[in-house]
């Protein structure tokens, strides 16, 4: 299968767009407690799920855990983008999937202990749908991965109820945004952003919506009934 990448990479370690100043995040977030306590799942005879199906909840708390989600996915895609790198990687491009693998955990992990309790476990995903050797599979897929992110968690900023979770998902939408940016730089340079409205702002998707296409990658079915709407 021939690459359609167009971008050349050896042209890309030599630009003045820094990857350390492009990516940086300032760390885990720390400190916060979560405003959860007026969540609950509202009771709905209608609504069947299989047994063994992991709902993500109601309110703020369904929010989050489609957020903490979403930075599994990222993070155990990129953890096996470096493990198993593609034909031909540059140090720089390894350089960028790295800072986004730390990132996807710190998030990841930030995410499991604001939520506590009320977090979803840890999902086994499945990516095969993905050939890791292929640079073009795994541009493609990235790219997905990134706008999926970026439109589904601006989506939940749209719909949070506490001020101190809407804070930390948009501190985490804005690091989703930048990944979103560089993916699409590295693809096609000088895009940055594709999926912008007419005022050149990143659009948001309802969450149920962002649901349908995270959920393909995992192994086991989730739920998201009870989430918020537009």
């Amino acid at each position: 299968m021939n690459e359609k990448i167009t971008h050349d990479v050896e042209v890309k370690e030599s630009s003045a767009l820094s990857r350390r100043k492009f990516l940086t995040y300032a760390g885990v977030l720390a400190g916060a407690g979560m405003l959860i306590a007026s969540c609950h799942k509202d009771e709905n005879d209608s609504v069947s799920v299989p047994s063994d199906a992991v709902d993500l909840g109601s309110s703020d708390q369904g929010l989050l855990n489609y957020a903490f989600l979403i930075k599994q996915l990222k993070a155990a895609f990129y953890t096996q983008v470096i493990a198993t790198p593609f034909f031909g990687m540059t140090p720089t491009e390894k350089g960028f999937f790295t800072d986004m693998r730390d990132h996807e955990i710190a998030q990841r992990e930030f995410l499991r202990n604001y939520l506590t309790t009320f977090a979803i476990p840890m999902l086994e995903t499945d990516f095969s749908s993905v050939d890791f050797g292929l640079k073009s599979s795994v541009y493609a897929k990235a790219k997905q991965f990134e706008e999926l992110s970026t439109a589904g968690l601006a989506g939940v900023c749209k719909l949070m109820s506490f001020s101190d979770n809407l804070l930390y998902a948009t501190k985490i939408n804005s690091v989703d945004a930048r990944h979103s940016a560089t993916m699409n730089d590295f693809i096609t340079p000088g895009t940055f952003a594709e999926k912008t409205d007419s005022n050149g702002m990143e659009q948001a998707q309802d969450p149920q919506t962002s649901l349908e296409t995270t959920r393909k990658f995992f192994k086991r079915t989730i739920t998201g009934n009870y989430l918020p709407r537009y």
